[in-house]
């Protein structure tokens, strides 16, 4: 692989996010921001990679960099387009003599997707106020189509729109509706509704038919992460299920009035009561999660081995 192509390392780093690589992600995207640091296309994904493993800090000063920027940065890849010209207007480059452009002009559409990003970060970092102000020029009527997802959870953000009216019960079943679900599972979380956000998760993780969505991964992510706050809540329910069994089996009288009856008599209880969590949306999720993503990361890791010799 040529070692000073930006383009090998940014495509491959966006393979490693869909194969739940994200630290062979986050390095080959490094990578590319030391060859492109004011690429839109690396900057969003190198984001990413930094969101998808709990760095919320670093995911933050990466979109912020690249909203904020108003000098073009070292000349980029025809078509490419330069963090620079969010506000500008100005359209990339076609890729070739007589080629049209390959992605629209500038404006509303990029900004709109590393906004949510931006704000997503924000507010799983701690930085509400931050978040807040980024709200400030979100509105209905904005042109975007590409971004639309990313556009209705601004709106959800802002209260201008409800839960149901930007993620509808058909909306699960699109990759859009999964987008706009993790992020409103992410303000939920923000706001310590982990109960709710985690429920909301585990729905948009149910039809595998998105494995490659944003919103899948980040909601798998957050699911199988062994601190994150749907594992620690699930423990937490097992726990206090445990205690509770624990205190009702040793208030009542022991089974034929004997200790060794009456551990027994507890163990049957807590394995029962650890054997219903685990069924429910739970402690088990986790551990079915985790099986499941590590399985289908082996079931992709030809694919990407492959990409490494190009």
């Amino acid at each position: 692989m040529a070692p000073n192509d930006v383009r090998a390392y940014r495509f491959r780093g966006h393979r490693y996010i869909s194969t739940r690589k994200f630290d062979l992600a986050t390095k080959d995207l490094e990578r590319a921001r030391a060859l492109a640091p004011s690429d839109y296309d690396v900057v969003y994904h190198l984001g990413l990679a930094y969101f998808m493993t709990a760095q919320f800090p670093a995911a933050a000063w990466t979109y912020r960099a690249c909203l904020e920027r108003r000098t073009p940065g070292p000349a980029l890849t025809a078509g490419w387009l330069d963090c620079a010209t969010l506000w500008s207007g100005t359209p990339p480059a076609p890729a070739g003599a007589g080629a049209a452009p390959t992605s629209q002009a500038p404006g509303d559409e990029s900004r709109i997707g590393i906004t949510d990003w931006l704000y997503r970060s924000f507010r799983r970092a701690g930085r509400a106020e931050e978040a807040m102000v980024l709200l400030s020029g979100i509105r209905d009527g904005l042109t975007v189509k590409e971004n639309e997802a990313y556009s209705r959870a601004l709106l959800f953000y802002k209260s201008v729109r409800t839960e149901a009216q930007v993620l509808p019960a058909e909306g699960f079943t699109e990759d859009t509706g999964v987008s706009v679900g993790y992020g409103l599972a992410n303000d939920y979380l923000a706001e310590g509704q982990t109960t709710k956000a985690c429920a909301l998760m585990r729905r948009l993780v149910e039809d595998e038919a998105h494995w490659d969505a944003f919103g899948f991964i980040g909601a798998e992510a957050e699911l199988t992460r062994a601190n994150g706050p749907c594992v620690a809540q699930a423990k937490s329910a097992v726990s206090e299920g445990r205690d509770r069994r624990e205190t009702a089996c040793l208030s009542a009288d022991p089974p034929l009035g004997s200790a060794r009856s009456a551990r027994k008599h507890l163990e049957a209880h807590t394995q029962a009561g650890r054997s219903s969590a685990e069924r429910s949306d739970g402690w088990g999720s986790y551990r079915r999660w985790s099986a499941r993503s590590q399985k289908r990361s082996k079931s992709w890791s030809r694919s990407v081995t492959i990409e490494r010799t190009i």
